[in-house]
């Protein structure tokens, strides 16, 4: 929460997380002595009395079927006292609230006629534009001018207006819902709603976003209302309000939404916005290099062509030229790339052009870039006749807010600015996709465009500490995915949320992995009943994923193996009620073995090879091996299967696998794994010959001078395995000491003779 509502977290946590009234009447009341408030006591004394009440009632032994609903309503009165107490505590701590409160204090959400505002300015510009051509234009600039006003300081208004009733719900819906209303001035307003959001949960804030999201036939409205409800569902205090439930569940019945599928396209988005300054540095780093590099290219309209200054050098080296070309144009699609998987490739650039005075008023952050604002009135003055900012408004490449960072720019060098470039720039399609582009209108564009404006205020505003960014940074927390709300229930959900879950595993993000699946953990319910077989096995496959990463491998085998358990079950037809679930690692088990292992896919079944293989279980992953080889003979498959083989300490088997790897591949793995092997088998000769031959080669790893000491150790070639020990101690990664090692691999000494006395000498020897 915002450090200065912190001093209320008791009372919000009294509400929100203990639903304990008592508790919450008692620390209110401390905190408003505390603060010389009084406001507030009217309120409070109401609450109070309503529990005091309940009390008397319940100590005479009467049976009110509606205690539990009306003591749940005296915690929601109460609650929107605390968040209207802490809407004061912002306004004496803030500067922005501070300011915004003395700017709007005229004006009272309960009273104003918004509506008849909009509507008015609509009817004087209508009127306006009868005017004769001498006045026309200076009478429109006031009006307009007067207006963007008016929607400054209700934008303002709105971020500090105390908790909402259901008047004020009912009367912004039907404004945002007016068809005579401009609808920039529709967005502008519902940003505001959504920046009042951020920190606690209003319901009828949130009510007034879902009927604008459901009400609208505006594309653009409908989005902006939608990000903005969604941003809510996470919000701190939702869950006390049953309407909000009721409402998402609402919206999940409407056929027209398809709402599982937009909160799911939206986090997407949401996630790759928020790695806007990890893609910029990407693009510095690792394309414009390339882009730079190759100076005898230019990047134009129709796509990457080569200047004509071309000397004698180029023609007898075309070979390089066109491998330049090659390279540049890779690096240039991988941008196109990015952006068209909803990279936000523009913002290392106009994160430096936020400065203008046009970014001093928040409101403006938020305003649909529109050619006649009065803001651009210097801009399009010296811009004269050329069509740049007509050009810049049919572009969909950039977000409103670095569109008027363009034109507020552009005016600075626009006198030298070359005859040839101003021509270019009069032409539709400059900023490089034309107005027809068909996807423009989409849903998915318009929430981009949007969510890139959302992002630089997050980021680049003065105020932004002020508010809560929506956006994810490097510790993703529960908070910031809305498919984790507690509105979110796995069953009515799994595809999306498994969906979610795949994508962080194949972009590795295990942190966003790590957050949902801790989020979501399976019940007995969900496994017997409520989720498919499908949804079961993923789940176990990703969570197997997640074990795995974390080196945690006897848990990652048991996840799956519990995979594998269920294909068992749905392949045989089986009953899923006579599983056992383990509530605490969240693993089955089945009464009898119904694992085939022949049939089972093979990515699953090198998973579980692997883990077994890394948890030491070498029986089971030798198996998973045998068969995976069966089904494809990679030669992976047949090292591991060695590897197994030599951890059951079957040498001989191992070897008549590595001997025809060694012959058909030459490859360091499959000499270290057959030396180890000829050390099992206790051939130390031989492995010691391929331990001399391991230390040629430039992939020498620390372990290969563990190994091969100990082959000279075993040959009473002390002075050598001494040599070869102190190596492995300057070469390892590893806190290992050589004490540590040797006990690790105690079973090959103990078999080759070397007593526990030698084993002492040789530490010492090795230590001095």
């Amino acid at each position: 929460m915002n450090k200065f509502i912190d001093q209320l977290e008791i009372v919000f946590s009294d509400i929100i997380v203990n639903k304990d009234l008592f508790s919450a009447l008692k620390d209110i009341k401390v905190f408003f002595r505390a603060n010389g408030v009084t406001q507030y006591d009217d309120r409070v004394e109401e609450v109070e009395s309503g529990y005091n009440l309940m009390k008397d009632y319940m100590s005479r032994g009467y049976k009110d079927e509606m205690r539990e609903s009306l003591y749940f309503d005296m915690l929601r009165k109460l609650y929107t006292v605390a968040f209207d107490s802490s809407n004061d505590v912002l306004v004496s701590n803030s500067r922005y609230y501070f300011t915004a409160e003395e700017k709007s204090s005229k004006i009272n959400l309960n009273e104003e006629d918004i509506s008849g505002k909009f509507e008015g300015y609509v009817q004087d510009m209508a009127m306006a534009s009868l005017q004769p051509d001498n006045i026309q234009h200076e009478i429109e600039e006031k009006i307009t001018h007067e207006h963007q006003v008016y929607l400054s300081v209700l934008f303002d208004s709105i971020i500090v207006s105390p908790y909402w009733n259901e008047g004020i719900c009912d009367k912004m819906t039907a404004t945002l819902l007016n068809p005579m209303l401009d609808v920039s001035d529709i967005l502008n307003i519902l940003s505001g709603i959504t920046l009042s959001s951020t920190y606690l949960f209003d319901y009828w804030r949130f009510k007034t976003l879902y009927n604008v999201f459901l009400g609208s036939v505006d594309e653009n409205i409908r989005q902006r209302a939608f990000v903005g409800w969604a941003f809510l569902l996470n919000t701190y205090g939702i869950t006390l309000f049953k309407e909000a439930k009721n409402l998402f569940v609402d919206a999940l019945k409407n056929t027209t939404t398809d709402l599982r599928h937009q909160l799911y396209e939206l986090q997407l988005q949401l996630i790759y916005c928020s790695d806007a300054e990890q893609d910029n540095e990407n693009i510095q780093k690792n394309i414009m290099p390339d882009l730079l590099r190759n100076g005898n290219f230019k990047i134009t309209r129709s796509g990457i062509v080569e200047t004509e200054e071309n000397s004698v050098d180029d023609i007898i080296h075309s070979d390089e030229d066109d491998k330049k070309m090659e390279q540049m144009e890779q690096s240039f699609n991988k941008m196109l790339d990015m952006q068209k998987q909803g990279s936000d490739i523009y913002f290392g650039g106009f994160s430096q052009m936020k400065n203008f005075p046009f970014f001093l008023k928040i409101s403006n952050w938020f305003a649909p870039f529109d050619v006649d604002s009065p803001s651009l009135s210097d801009v399009r003055g010296k811009l004269g006749k050329m069509k740049l900012l007509d050009s810049l408004y049919r572009s969909n490449s950039f977000c409103d807010s670095d569109k008027y960072s363009f034109a507020f720019a552009i005016v600075s060098i626009v006198d030298q600015i070359p005859e040839n470039m101003r021509e270019m720039m009069n032409t539709a399609d400059f900023f490089g996709m034309s107005s027809d582009d068909s996807n423009s209108q989409s849903p998915t564009y318009i929430r981009r465009r949007y969510l890139q404006d959302l992002y630089r205020f997050f980021k680049l505003n003065h105020y932004r500490s002020e508010f809560g960014s929506p956006f994810i940074d490097s510790n993703v927390t529960d908070d910031k995915i809305m498919l984790l709300s507690d509105l979110v229930k796995y069953d009515e959900f799994s595809n999306e949320i498994l969906s979610l879950a795949k994508f962080a595993l194949k972009h590795q993000r295990w942190n966003l992995l790590d957050v949902l699946l801790s989020h979501f953990k399976l019940t007995d319910e969900l496994i017997k009943k409520k989720l498919d077989y499908e949804s079961l096995k993923w789940h176990y496959y990703l969570m197997g994923a997640l074990l795995m990463h974390r080196h945690m491998y006897a848990a990652a085998c048991e996840s799956y193996k519990s995979l594998l358990i269920l294909d068992g079950l749905q392949k045989s037809n089986i009953d899923r009620n006579q599983l056992i679930f383990n509530s605490t690692t969240e693993f089955i088990d089945f009464p009898i073995d119904c694992i085939d292992l022949e049939s089972s896919k093979e990515s699953v079944l090198k998973s579980y090879a692997l883990s077994a293989l890394r948890s030491g279980d070498n029986t089971l992953a030798a198996e998973c091996y045998r068969i995976l080889s069966k089904k494809n003979s990679l030669f992976k498959y047949k090292l591991y299967h060695a590897i197994a083989l030599i951890g059951e300490e079957d040498a001989d088997s191992a070897l008549s696998i590595l001997f025809p790897l060694d012959i058909e591949r030459d490859d360091t793995n499959v000499k270290r794994t057959l030396a180890w092997a000829l050390l099992v088998k206790k051939d130390y000769e031989k492995a010691e010959k391929y331990y001399d031959k391991l230390l040629l080669f430039d992939s020498i790893v620390a372990d290969d001078y563990l190994n091969s000491g100990y082959c000279k150790w075993i040959l009473n070639k002390n002075s050598e395995a001494i040599i070869s020990f102190k190596n492995w101690m300057s070469t390892k990664k590893s806190a290992d000491s050589v004490s540590d090692a040797f006990n690790s691999d105690n079973n090959i000494l103990i078999a080759a003779g070397i007593s526990d006395i030698d084993i002492k000498l040789m530490i010492d020897l090795v230590n001095e």
